[in-house]
């Protein structure tokens, strides 16, 4: 079997040998960082994996806002620090929002609870990578 290397970033649309990779991909870091910025939020079974998935991608974000902001200028070392407060923030919401669940209404209230908070999460990721890829 060839080895591959997957460098961040990189969309994966298809591979002839799909469950070598993904075996491969499971075994190491990358499969991780793929994995949470081509997959959608899926709905997670307990709050605890709910939240990891919030603050892992933040984290990211946060990350490559930061890095943005130490190679560039002083302009644009100013609008990152605006965005990486913004991610925070929003950050905090949603961890808020995990936490005051409706505990004591029916399954569907709180799967549409869970389900709102999970597209605010993808529509937010999307939308703080497109301004820290724009700005520069």
């Amino acid at each position: 079997m060839p080895k591959v290397h997957i460098a961040k970033g990189v969309f994966i649309s298809s591979f002839k040998y799909s469950e070598w990779l993904i075996d491969y991909l499971r075994k190491s870091f990358c499969f991780e960082v793929l994995s949470l910025f081509l997959t959608k939020t899926k709905i997670m079974a307990n709050r605890r994996k709910f939240k990891k998935a919030i603050k892992n991608k933040t984290n990211f974000l946060i990350e490559d806002a930061f890095i943005e902001s130490v190679n560039g200028d002083a302009k644009e070392a100013e609008k990152m620090d605006e965005i990486i407060d913004q991610v925070i923030d929003d950050r905090i919401d949603m961890l808020n929002k995990v936490c005051t669940y409706p505990n004591r209404e029916s399954k569907s209230k709180i799967k549409a609870h869970f389900n709102s908070i999970a597209s605010d999460l993808e529509a937010k990721t999307a939308e703080y990578t497109k301004k820290i890829g724009r700005v520069g």
